[in-house]
């Protein structure tokens, strides 16, 4: 039924119908064909080279008679680019860039918010499934290309800059900041498969290069009050890591060491400014910017400057290692809580973060977190530790290798606080954690012994505890 629909509407419009009804019908053909086309099977009949024909028609046209009808023709195609592969040779056979581009660089450069979003959509999805084969292409529209992203850019900077200092968190600025995160999303394809393109476009607002400016963008759009804003940020940094494969040595080292500490700065003011326990918060900005710092990690495999200074940033400095590792206020320690988060996106972010910043070894990850924290990602992944290799130490003093803590430290700790000043709360818990702690050590053959918490509870001694 709705694929006929789709056909009538497909008629309607070929016909010239559409030049004889209202803007209002046009629009309507259009928007009921954008809703139809989000489903694949619906959207059957838009798969052709004379359903892209004419949807250029109306998309790219030099003087629309609707600019809705125009924006509803370019979220149809981006529906049939995002759903189907073969759309793509499509748009390229049918001179969907020649169509795009008639309308001249100025025009679109300097579009809405909203359109930048759905040019970026439609050449972002061209661009990232046509692969390395796009290079030629690229090159042919890298005049208009250049230009545009030359226009975009630059005038989301002096918007970013303008809201830093202008605007209230509470401002709708999201048609800005989705079209922001598209642009940067082309600018990725782009920097992989025709990195000159994108050199190319500057200088902008005074900036010589792609990575000074995405510098200053990162180091504003924290500061920015509207949170949308953060958003970005990811988009910003991985795009940053790409460009930046161009460097030099001695330029690479710079640039990164400050993006590190503009990543930490970023993601400590994530934890304070929000409440950063809500797993909506962490699934939609830190883990991205987590995962991006994951990918920078990896490629400076052979940089062990670089990457000493990641783990400096998010690692726990042993002067917290005088409590259980998690315990304390620290930004590094809120990450850490993170890996109990009750969101399994979450959860297995941060391990997985973690656990790369560890250099993937077992051994070096419990140290870092803890065999309490550590238990539980290294048994999903099939990963087991023989008792030997529990850490004794850390920077040569030793520590409990199921909480982190210095032992000394404990000692201390549980001398001039026993059990007897426990709440009921505070020893229910820690029965608890002692419990399943136990069970996953004697499980993995790390200890021989029986469960305490276990033996209290046959002894008929759980009470008293």
């Amino acid at each position: 039924m709705e694929i006929s629909s789709v056909n009538e509407i497909l008629s309607w419009l070929s016909n010239g119908q559409a030049g004889f009804g209202s803007d209002q019908d046009m629009e309507s053909k259009l928007r009921s064909l954008k809703e139809l086309t989000r489903n694949k099977q619906n959207a059957e009949p838009l798969y052709t080279s004379s359903s892209f024909s004419l949807l250029y028609k109306f998309a790219f046209a030099a003087a629309p008679e609707s600019l809705v009808a125009a924006d509803e023709a370019k979220r149809c195609l981006a529906n049939a680019l995002t759903l189907e592969d073969r759309c793509v040779p499509i748009f390229l056979h049918t001179n969907g860039f020649d169509s795009m581009f008639k309308l001249g660089s100025s025009t679109i450069g300097n579009c809405s918010f909203q359109d930048e979003f759905l040019y970026a959509r439609i050449m972002f999805l061209v661009t990232g499934k046509r692969g390395a084969s796009i290079r030629d292409d690229l090159e042919k529209y890298r005049i208009p290309l250049t230009q545009i992203l030359g226009q975009w850019l630059a005038r989301h900077w002096l918007q970013i800059q303008d809201e830093q200092t202008n605007q209230s968190p509470d401002m709708d600025t999201s048609p800005r900041h989705t079209a922001l995160m598209e642009t940067l999303k082309l600018c990725f394809n782009i920097s992989l498969f025709h990195p000159q393109v994108l050199k190319s476009a500057f200088p902008i607002e005074g900036y010589e290069d792609s990575e000074s400016l995405l510098l200053a963008v990162i180091t504003h759009l924290r500061k920015c009050p509207a949170h949308g804003a953060w958003a970005a940020i990811p988009h910003s940094v991985n795009l940053l890591t790409t460009v930046g494969n161009t460097q030099n040595n001695t330029k690479k080292a710079s640039t990164y060491t400050a993006v590190f500490q503009l990543l930490y700065e970023y993601v400590d003011a994530m934890l304070e400014k929000t409440q950063w326990h809500t797993i909506q918060i962490a699934d939609d900005h830190i883990i991205p910017l987590l995962t991006v710092i994951s990918n920078i990690y990896l490629s400076y495999e052979a940089d062990q400057e670089a990457q000493d200074y990641i783990k400096a940033l998010f690692l726990i400095p042993s002067a917290e290692r005088a409590v259980p590792l998690g315990r304390s206020n620290s930004s590094q320690a809120k990450i850490l809580q993170l890996m109990n988060s009750s969101g399994p996106q979450t959860r297995d972010s941060i391990s997985t973060f973690l656990y790369q910043v560890s250099d993937s070894d077992p051994k070096q990850f419990v140290e870092n977190v803890g065999y309490g924290y550590a238990i539980g990602f290294l048994t999903s992944k099939g990963i087991a530790l023989a008792p030997d290799d529990l850490p004794a130490e850390c920077d040569g003093r030793a520590i409990n290798p199921v909480t982190g803590q210095d032992i000394e430290a404990e000692e201390y700790e549980q001398a001039q606080r026993g059990l007897s000043e426990m709440t009921e709360e505070e020893k229910e818990i820690e029965a608890e954690r002692l419990f399943v702690l136990f069970e996953r050590l004697e499980k993995n053959d790390i200890i021989n012994v029986k469960n305490p918490i276990q033996q209290a509870v046959d002894e008929g001694r759980f009470q008293e505890m």
